[in-house]
C-alpha cells in the first residue's frame, strides 16, 4: 500500500484534522480520488452524525468469500450493477445504529459499510434471521422475533430499551394491546441487560451505491490495525468504483461515533511496521498486548496513527541467549534451584519474557511446559507437581507474573487438590479459571482450600452472575447424566449467597422440555420436572437443617488457616499475590506519555454538549500522562478512571453552579456576563481534570493550567486569567493557605466554584434530617459541613433555624439544595439519604447504580442525560401532585390500571410512562431544583403550569403502551377501535418481499398503524 500524506512529524505538531491539506490518494483507486473542500467535508461529517442521532444509519457486513476477492458476495448481491442506480434491489437486513444506544455488534473480520436512509421492508428489535422470509416462505409475524410496523417504531423501541438500561425503576415489560381491544398490563421481571443490547435487524428493500456513505468499523475491535482497516477501505472503494469514503468508528459499548477522512491519518511504511511489531514490543517490555492496544484505543484515531508513525519500536534484547534456556529445556530433569539462582545472579531477567519457539515466554512458562512435554502421561505426576511448586515458589519471590495459560494447562480441571492449595498460598490459585471448574469437577466440594476459593469467588459475584451459577448447576443433570442429588452440596454452598429466582427456574424448565423423556429418566429417575423444581425450592427452605450448610462458615475459616499455615511453610507468610514486574526502560515508552500529554482540540469552546464531551473524554475517561506507565503494568484497565472525581460529579457540580448563579442574580448579590458564565461552567468541568493523576496538593494548579492552555485565545485573557486563578486557589482554605489577597472579581469567581464543587460533597457524606444544617456546623450524619460552601457574608447574615422566620433567600437556597440531594440519588451515587422523607423511598425507586454510572461515564451525550435525570425528577413531582405514583404491586391494584381503557394511575418505566408528563417549557433550572421542596417559591407562571399539568394527568391518566402490534392484532375490529381512540388508523401497505424466478418484484400486503393528525390526515413518517 502506497503511503498517504502525514499530518505531522512530531507530537508537538500533531493535528486532529487537516482539512486544508488536499492531495490525491495513491493506490489502485487513485483515479477516483477527489478533494473535498473543508465545507463539503464538514457537511458530510455532520450528515453522518445527524443520521446517527436520527437512527437512519445502518451497518451492513460484506462477507469475504475467498482470499482473492473480499467482495464476491457483494457483487452477487448486485447492489451496483446498474450505472444509473435506479433498478430495484433485493431485500437486505442491516443493523440499526443509533447514538447513545449501546449495541452488541459483532467484532467482524468482514468489511462493513454504513448506509443511509434505505427503504424499509420490515423492522425487528433484535436479530430475527430474516433470511427465512425469502427462503422458507414465512410471514413476518411467524418469525421468533416480532415484526414492528416501521422504521420509526424500531428506533423508538431501541431508545426505550437503552433508556431502561439506566432506569431508576423496577424493570418491567411495556404491556401492550390485545386482539380483543383490551390492554395487557406491564409485568415486573428481572432485568436482562444483554438481551436488550442485541443489535436490531432493519430489513430494507435493498440499497444502491448512493446509499453507501461511509466505511464502518467497531472501536472495540483491537484485532485489526489502522493499516489493515485502510487497506480494506481502499479495496472496497476500488471494487465498487466509488470515491473515497469517510471512516466512521462506532463504539458498541457507549454508542458514540467518530468520523474521519483518510488524509487526516498518516499511513506509510513505518506505521505499518510499528503496528505489526506492537505485539513483540509489548511482550518484550513485559506489557500485556491487550492492555497496550486498549490504552492506544483511548486516543483519537489521528493521534493514535501519528504516534505510531514517529519512531521504530524495537523489542528489548538481553545478553542471555536462547542456548542458555535450551540447556534447561532439553533436560528439565536436571533442573535445580541452584541453576535457577545462578541464572538470576548472572543477571538473567526472570521477570521478563524471552523469545522461544515462536513466542515470548517467561522462564517459568518454558520450564513447566517442557516438563509437561517430557511426560506423555495424561495425569499430573507428583514429580511434576514438585517441579511446579518449587519453580512457582522461587519465582514468586522474584516478582514473576505467571502466565494464565500455563497455569490453566497444568491444572486442567483441578485434578490435583494439592496444586490448588499451593497456588492459593502463592497468590496464583485459580487465576483465570472459571467458577464452572470449581462447580463441575469436584462433586464433593469438601476440601477447605477449594471451599475457600469458592466462597471468595461467590462474594465477588453480581446478582446476575449468581443466577448464572445457579443455572449452570441446575442444568448439569441434563448435560452429563449426573443424578441431581449429587449437586446438593453445591446448591447448599450457593444458598449462602442467594436463591435461584423464577427466571432461572423457568430457564431450567425450558431446558428440561427440550430433553427426550428417556434421557430425563436417566437424570431424574422417577422424578418429574415439577418434582425437580419442588426439590430445589424445598432444599432452599430447609437449608438451615442441613449439616453441610451449617458447617460452611467453619470450613471456610479452616481453609484460611490452612493457606496461612502453608504460606509459612513455604517462607511466603503474608504473600497475597505475585506482583507483575515493574516496567523498566521507560524512555522507550515515553512516546505514549507524550501522546497522552497532547491537549484536546476545542474549537469555539462553549458551555455546550460538544465542548463538555471533549473535556470529559480527555481528562476523565482516560488516564493522565502521569498514570500511563502505571496502567501498562496492570492486568486490566478500569471502567471508570476517576471513581471519586468522575463525570457524574463534575456534571452535577456544573448544575450546582448554574442554579446558584441564578439564585445570586435573582437577589442582586452577584452578576456575571455570558462569557463569564461560559467560562465558569467550563472551569467547573475542568476542576478535577488532574485529580487522581497527580498528588492531591497539585490538583488545582494542574487543572488551572489545563484550563488556561486549552481555552487560550477564545475568551478575553483577563477573564481567563482571573477564573484560572480562582480555580487554582479553590482549596487554599483547606490547605491552610490564605486567599485574602484576591481581587473582588476573583473572589466572586471563587465563591461560585467552591459552592459548585463542595455542594456535591454530599455524594460522600450523605444527608440526614439536619440537612443542610446552616448555623449548626456539621450535620450529625458523617462529614457534610455547610460552612465550607463559602457563601457570601451578605447571604448568610439573616439565616435562622426558626422555620417561621427564615428569609426568602434562605428558603430558596435550602429548597434548591434539597433538589441537589434528590438529583444525587438518581445519578449513580451510593450516598445515604437519611432525611425524614428519603427521595428513593418516596417514589419507590430502585436505581441501577452501575448502569446509570455507565450512562454518564461512557455515553456520547453525558450532559443531555444529566439534564434528563433532572427533568425526570420534576416529572415525578408533577405526577405525584396528580396522585400518580410509582407502581410496584405485581397485580397493579396500587396503580388502578384500567385494562379496558388502556390507562393507568401509576408509573412503571421512565421512557414510556414518565415521558408523558410535561415539564413547563419556561421553567428555569433553579425552579427545577426547588419545586419539590418549595412549590410556593416558584414563579406564578410556573406554579400555574404545574397545576394545569397535574389536572390534565388526573383527568387522562397515563396511557398504557401499545406494545409490538402483530398482524393478528391489527386485523381485529376491537383492536382497531382502541387504536382509533388513540388517534391511529390501520392501513394496508404493500411491502417488497423479494423477486420471483423471472426477476419480477414480489409485493406483500401488510397492516400498519399510522398516526393521524388533528385534521384527519396521516402523519408523515
Amino acid at each position: 500500500m502506497d503511503s498517504l500524506p502525514k499530518t505531522g512529524n512530531s507530537l508537538s505538531t500533531i493535528s486532529f484534522t487537516n482539512p486544508e491539506s488536499c492531495s490525491a490518494q495513491s493506490g489502485k483507486n487513485s483515479n477516483t480520488a477527489h478533494c473535498l473542500s473543508p465545507g463539503s467535508r464538514e457537511q458530510l461529517r455532520q450528515e453522518l452524525h445527524a443520521a446517527l442521532k436520527a437512527g437512519t444509519l445502518g451497518a451492513r457486513q460484506i462477507g469475504a468469500c475467498d482470499s482473492q476477492s473480499c467482495y464476491t458476495r457483494f457483487e452477487k448481491e448486485s447492489v451496483y450493477h446498474d450505472h444509473n442506480d435506479e433498478l430495484p434491489k433485493a431485500p437486505r437486513p442491516v443493523n440499526l445504529i443509533i447514538e447513545d444506544v449501546p449495541s452488541l455488534l459483532p467484532l467482524a473480520k468482514d468489511v462493513t459499510i454504513g448506509i443511509l436512509k434505505p427503504d424499509t421492508l420490515a423492522a425487528y428489535k433484535r436479530h430475527a434471521c430474516t433470511a427465512h422470509l425469502q427462503y422458507r416462505g414465512l410471514e413476518p409475524d411467524e418469525l421468533s422475533t416480532k415484526c414492528l410496523p416501521d422504521h420509526r417504531s424500531l428506533r423508538l423501541k431501541k431508545l426505550e430499551q437503552a433508556d431502561r438500561l439506566c432506569s431508576v425503576y423496577r424493570e418491567s415489560t411495556s404491556g401492550g394491546l390485545r386482539p380483543n381491544g383490551t390492554f395487557k398490563a406491564p409485568e415486573f421481571r428481572e432485568k436482562d441487560n444483554e438481551k436488550l443490547r442485541h443489535p436490531a435487524e432493519w430489513l430494507t428493500t435493498g440499497y444502491t451505491k448512493s446509499h453507501i456513505k461511509c466505511f464502518f468499523t467497531v472501536k472495540e475491535n483491537i484485532a485489526k490495525s489502522i493499516s489493515d482497516h485502510l487497506q480494506d477501505k481502499q479495496q472496497l472503494e476500488e471494487a465498487l468504483g466509488i470515491d473515497p469514503l469517510p471512516w466512521l468508528v462506532f463504539s458498541r459499548q457507549s454508542g458514540s461515533a467518530e468520523v474521519y477522512f483518510e488524509d487526516e491519518l498518516p499511513s506509510d511504511h513505518l506505521l505499518t511496521l510499528n503496528e505489526a511489531g506492537l505485539r513483540n514490543f509489548a511482550i518484550s517490555h513485559n506489557i500485556s498486548e491487550e492492555i497496550l492496544m486498549k490504552l492506544l484505543n483511548l486516543l483519537p484515531l489521528p493521534l493514535k496513527a501519528d504516534i505510531l508513525n514517529q519512531q521504530y519500536l524495537p523489542a528489548q534484547r538481553h545478553p542471555v541467549q536462547a542456548e542458555d534456556i535450551m540447556k534447561l529445556v532439553t533436560n528439565p530433569d536436571c533442573f535445580t534451584r541452584q541453576r535457577l539462582w545462578k541464572l538470576i545472579d548472572q543477571g538473567f531477567p526472570v521477570q521478563k519474557k524471552v523469545f522461544y519457539e515462536g513466542e515470548y515466554q517467561t522462564i517459568f512458562d518454558v520450564l513447566i511446559r517442557s516438563a509437561g512435554d517430557q511426560d506423555q502421561c495424561m495425569s499430573w505426576t507428583a514429580k511434576q507437581e514438585n517441579i511446579f511448586i518449587q519453580l512457582a515458589t522461587d519465582l514468586v519471590r522474584c516478582g514473576v507474573s505467571v502466565n494464565n495459560e500455563t497455569v490453566n494447562s497444568i491444572l486442567e480441571d483441578f485434578y490435583s487438590i494439592r496444586l490448588c492449595r499451593h497456588l492459593k498460598a502463592l497468590g496464583l490459585s485459580y487465576k483465570g479459571i472459571a467458577l464452572r471448574s470449581l462447580i463441575l469437577c469436584h462433586p464433593s466440594c469438601t476440601d477447605p482450600a477449594v471451599m475457600l476459593e469458592f466462597h471468595q469467588r461467590c462474594l465477588r459475584l453480581s446478582s446476575t452472575q449468581l443466577q448464572d451459577a445457579f443455572h449452570l448447576v441446575l442444568r448439569r443433570p441434563f448435560e452429563g447424566q449426573h443424578p441431581c442429588k449429587q449437586l446438593k452440596n453445591y446448591l447448599l454452598a450457593l444458598f449462602h449467597f442467594g436463591a435461584p429466582n423464577e427466571q432461572t427456574l423457568s430457564a431450567v424448565r425450558k431446558k428440561i422440555a427440550d430433553i427426550r423423556p428417556k434421557d430425563i429418566g436417566k437424570s431424574l429417575g422417577t422424578l418429574s420436572a415439577g418434582d425437580y423444581i419442588h426439590w430445589i425450592k424445598t432444599l432452599w427452605k430447609r437449608r438451615d437443617q442441613e449439616p453441610f450448610y451449617r458447617q460452611w462458615p467453619g470450613k471456610v475459616k479452616a481453609g484460611q488457616q490452612q493457606i496461612v499455615k502453608l504460606q509459612k511453610s513455604l517462607g511466603l507468610s503474608g504473600c497475597r499475590s505475585a506482583q507483575p514486574a515493574s516496567l523498566t526502560q521507560t524512555e522507550e515508552l515515553q512516546f505514549l506519555v507524550d501522546a497522552f500529554s497532547v491537549p484536546p482540540v476545542l474549537p469555539n469552546a462553549r458551555d455546550n454538549e460538544e465542548t463538555i464531551l471533549k473535556i470529559l473524554q480527555h481528562y476523565y475517561r482516560r488516564p493522565g500522562p502521569e498514570r500511563v506507565i502505571q496502567c501498562l503494568g496492570s492486568d486490566t484497565l478500569p471502567g471508570v478512571w476517576k471513581p471519586d472525581h468522575n463525570c457524574s460529579h463534575v456534571l452535577r457540580a456544573r448544575n450546582n453552579l448554574l442554579w446558584y448563579i441564578e439564585l445570586l442574580e435573582n437577589f442582586d448579590l452577584m452578576h456575571f456576563s455570558e462569557s463569564e458564565k461560559n467560562l465558569l461552567s467550563l472551569a467547573t468541568i475542568y476542576h478535577d481534570a488532574a485529580a487522581e493523576d497527580v498528588p492531591k496538593k497539585n490538583e488545582e494548579d494542574k487543572a488551572a493550567f489545563y484550563f488556561k492552555r486549552d481555552l487560550k485565545g477564545q475568551y478575553p485573557q483577563h477573564q481567563l486569567n482571573d477564573i484560572a486563578e480562582a480555580l487554582a486557589r479553590k482549596e487554599d482554605d483547606v490547605q491552610g493557605k490564605s486567599d485574602q489577597n484576591l481581587s473582588t472579581r476573583v473572589r466572586g469567581y471563587l465563591h461560585a466554584l467552591r459552592f459548585a464543587d463542595r455542594m456535591d460533597f454530599i455524594r460522600f457524606s450523605g444527608v440526614d434530617a439536619s440537612f443542610p444544617g446552616f448555623l449548626t456546623g456539621r450535620q450529625k450524619f458523617r462529614q457534610f459541613d455547610p460552612s465550607r460552601l463559602d457563601l457570601p457574608t451578605q447571604l448568610t447574615r439573616d439565616f435562622t433555624l426558626d422555620p417561621a422566620l427564615k428569609p426568602d433567600l434562605q428558603q430558596q437556597l435550602e429548597a434548591a439544595m434539597h433538589g441537589a440531594a434528590d438529583l444525587l440519588q438518581v445519578t449513580g451515587s451510593d450516598s445515604k439519604d437519611l432525611r425524614t422523607v428519603p427521595y428513593v423511598q418516596t417514589f419507590q425507586l430502585k436505581p441501577d447504580r452501575t448502569a446509570i454510572t455507565d450512562k454518564l461515564e461512557q455515553t456520547p451525550l453525558p450532559l443531555q442525560n444529566m439534564e434528563k435525570y433532572l427533568d425526570d425528577n420534576v416529572r415525578r413531582y408533577i405526577a405525584s401532585r396528580a396522585g400518580i405514583n410509582t407502581c410496584s404491586s405485581p397485580d397493579h391494584t396500587e396503580c388502578k390500571t384500567d385494562q379496558q381503557k388502556g390507562t393507568t394511575r401509576g408509573i412503571h418505566n421512565s421512557f414510556h410512562d414518565l415521558r408523558q408528563v410535561r415539564v413547563p417549557e419556561r421553567m428555569t433550572r433553579l425552579e427545577k431544583m426547588q419545586c419539590r421542596h418549595g412549590f410556593r417559591l416558584l414563579s406564578i407562571e410556573t406554579q400555574e403550569a404545574i397545576v394545569q399539568e397535574a389536572q390534565r394527568l388526573q383527568s387522562e391518566g397515563i396511557l398504557m403502551s401499545l406494545g409490538t402490534l402483530t398482524q393478528k392484532t391489527l386485523k381485529s375490529p376491537l383492536a382497531k377501535k382502541s387504536l382509533e381512540q388513540r388517534g391511529f388508523a390501520v392501513v394496508s401497505q404493500k411491502r417488497l418481499r423479494g423477486y420471483d424466478d423471472k426477476g419480477k418484484v414480489k409485493l406483500q400486503e401488510m397492516l400498519v398503524p399510522v398516526k393521524l393528525l388533528p385534521d384527519g390526515n396521516e402523519a408523515k413518517k
